[in-house]
């Protein structure tokens, strides 16, 4: 009976832990819409591995937020696609 009563009480604690920490990220789920803030800005394209150079004013949708050591997951508009990619945040206006 102990058991039982143990194993319940730390089911429900692990459970109301777990919905206390899960709301932050529920409220940030909508897009952020931010623009790279310097000049000729590092942008790593994930489909081609390989690096390209965005203009300031370069329009970013910021949907998964994860700081990474500086860097930040982003769609850039490049001409009239989107791409994912990572950036630094310094270079962008995204907070």
């Amino acid at each position: 009976m102990k058991n039982k009563l143990f194993i319940g009480l730390t089911l429900a604690a692990v459970l109301l832990i777990s919905a206390i920490f899960s709301q932050p990220t529920a409220a940030q789920s909508k897009p952020v819409s931010c623009k790279v803030s310097k000049n000729n800005a590092k942008f790593f394209v994930r489909a081609t591995e390989k690096f390209i150079k965005l203009k300031k004013g370069t329009l970013l949708s910021w949907t998964i937020f994860d700081v990474q050591q500086g860097l930040i997951v982003v769609k850039a508009k490049v001409g009239k696609k989107w791409v994912q990619g990572e950036i630094l945040m310094d270079d962008t206006t995204c907070n």
